[in-house]
């Protein structure tokens, strides 16, 4: 089960989910801004700080 909450302007997201995908697509489109903010709930913008 996972649980997203807003704490003092930041996101924390906690717990783990099973995606049915190779680890490459995954990491891949956890990585791409566009794709990671249409997966949290409320999104309506994303930065990228580091490629890191």
């Amino acid at each position: 089960m996972s649980s997203i909450r807003e704490i003092l302007g930041a996101l924390v997201i906690e717990g783990e989910e099973r995606i049915a995908a190779p680890v490459e697509k995954v990491w891949e489109a956890l990585n791409d801004p566009e794709i990671l903010k249409e997966a949290i709930p409320g999104c309506r913008s994303l930065e990228r700080k580091s490629d890191t």
